[in-house]
């Protein structure tokens, strides 16, 4: 590798180095490199858990977990993940309220499921692809020229370029399959209370509609058998409702700390990588921003979610109700009134208002900082 380094003496005695443009830029790419992945690397330590979480229910199904010796040393997440993961199996085991309702929340976990696959699916392209890139340019390279690897200079010489290459691949190998899979996980157990909400919320447009097509031979005669019912079934509603508040609850506290360290990483990451320029940084820029618009996406659906359900309430037909279960209608809507949220360090809601804040935020920063640097 040529550097093109000048040194000049001044006075005789001190020297003075001149940076070439193309070293500014490999200083930057390579930085940015390295703060991507280190902010992958950081999530994926403080975001541990996730990944604990998912082995944890895979380990109770059958009964022994090989993840069980390495989570003994976390004591305090083994306990906390366990107690969330039993939480959403009971949640998953309560009676269903209605065929209608087993078909929706299985049609909307059927999505969520699809969005996670292709989360992971795009990640583990986006590693292999920058893998891959060394070895369809002609001449050694590796994934960043720039990168010097301590005590393997000179790094493009044998054996110090395999051991190089492999060091490297087998790094970006751990940090996709870590990224894509915890962050599968985060997208799969939000998105669980995202299709509860849905599904409730159909529940209640046609809760009216339901109980009567029950009682048709009650509905001109009667009407304290229709209410009984509805009162039944916005208990069930409401404490299917309250489970899946609390789910979201323990969930958001569990993670919005490691959110905002992702997030603090990442912005320094893709700032440094337009500081490198996108030609160099091409393969780092949409794993990064991926990172970032998929906390954010998530967030937006539950979001959606819960003002979905937010306007269920009001559309329950409950002015054909009894004073009781309007009552009851009434202090759903109070409750309801506070929307859901994901939020980054309990600072910054995520949603797509966010997302967009971010990219204003690194756009202001690479501009200035780029004139700064011309």
């Amino acid at each position: 590798m040529e550097y093109a380094t000048n040194w000049r003496y001044e006075n005789g005695d001190h020297p003075r180095v001149q940076w070439s443009v193309g070293e500014v830029t490999g200083v930057l790419v390579g930085s940015a490199s390295i703060v991507e992945r280190g902010a992958a690397v950081v999530s994926t330590s403080v975001n541990v858990v996730r990944a604990v979480a998912s082995r944890s229910v895979a380990g109770s199904v059958r009964n022994r977990g090989p993840w069980q010796a390495a989570i003994v040393m976390h004591p305090h997440f083994t306990r906390t993940v366990r107690s969330i993961i039993e939480e959403f199996r009971t949640c998953d085991d309560l009676p269903a309220l209605s065929s209608r309702y087993t078909i929706n929340l299985t049609n909307n976990l059927r999505r969520v499921k699809k969005r996670a696959l292709t989360f992971w699916f795009v990640i583990y392209s986006n590693c292999i692809l920058y893998i891959l890139k060394p070895h369809v340019i002609p001449g050694r390279h590796v994934m960043e020229d720039f990168f010097i690897l301590y005590g393997l200079e000179p790094m493009f010489e044998t054996p110090n370029y395999e051991i190089a290459l492999f060091t490297l691949s087998a790094s970006s190998v751990f940090i996709g399959h870590l990224t894509s899979n915890i962050t599968a996980f985060h997208i799969a157990i939000t998105g669980y209370v995202e299709a509860q909400m849905l599904a409730l919320s159909e529940e209640l447009v046609h809760l009216w509609d339901d109980v009567v097509n029950e009682h048709q031979d009650a509905l001109n005669t009667d009407k304290k058998i229709l209410n009984d019912s509805v009162k039944k079934r916005l208990k069930d509603i409401i404490e299917r409702h309250a489970v899946s508040l609390n789910l979201h609850r323990r969930v958001d506290s569990l993670f919005r700390v490691a959110i905002a360290i992702e997030f603090l990483l990442l912005v320094l990451a893709l700032t440094a990588e337009l500081l490198g320029g996108l030609k160099n940084t091409y393969m780092e820029v949409p794993f990064a921003m991926l990172l970032v618009a998929t906390d954010c996406w998530t967030g937006q659906r539950v979001v959606d979610a819960s003002d979905t359900f937010e306007a269920s309430v009001y559309d329950s037909k409950w002015e054909n109700f009894n004073k009781e279960n309007m009552r009851t209608v009434f202090l759903m809507e109070l409750m309801v009134q506070r929307t859901l949220t994901m939020s980054a360090g309990g600072v910054a809601m995520l949603d797509r208002a966010c997302f967009m804040s971010i990219n204003k935020y690194i756009y202001s920063t690479y501009t200035t900082l780029e004139s700064v640097m011309k």
